[in-house]
């Protein structure tokens, strides 16, 4: 009698654990090269990006001239817009008690929302125009 006959059990818990090794190697090469396609993609776009973001603006030097004008004209546009402003700035900025600021806060809040919806805009309803850390603690009275 053989080996096998004798100990059916054991040569078939064997064989299945055999098959079973030879799938998880299969399936683990199968694996490894999809990885592997995966990772040499994700190398490839990471190097393109890496490239545009320290490469010159792209293609001449027509599109940078295009680009210097086009910032130009933006910063002029800024200064313009701080300009108009200038008739609405305070020389001299005094200091402001926490409390008073506070108050201020929501009276301006109060007013800006009534604008808002005057004119149909929307706006989150935790919008304090900038000022939303303010809304949950008091200002300092240096910040003010």
């Amino acid at each position: 009698m053989s080996w096998i006959q004798e100990n059916r059990f054991a040569a078939g818990l064997g064989g299945v654990t055999a098959v079973a090794a030879v799938g998880l190697i299969f399936w683990g090469f199968s694996e490894r090269s999809t990885y592997s396609k995966a990772q040499a993609d994700y190398e490839t776009s990471s190097g393109k990006i890496t490239e545009m973001e320290g490469s010159r603006l792209y293609p001449n030097e027509v599109n940078l001239r295009g680009k210097k004008t086009a910032l130009a004209e933006y910063f002029n546009g800024v200064e313009k817009l701080q300009k108009a402003f200038d008739a609405y700035r305070k020389t001299e900025l005094p200091l402001v008690e926490p409390s008073i600021f506070t108050e201020d806060l929501k009276k301006v809040k109060g007013e800006i929302d009534k604008a808002l919806s005057d004119s149909k805009v929307e706006t989150p309803p935790q919008f304090y125009m900038g000022f939303e850390t303010y809304t949950q603690t008091t200002v300092q009275k240096n910040a003010t």
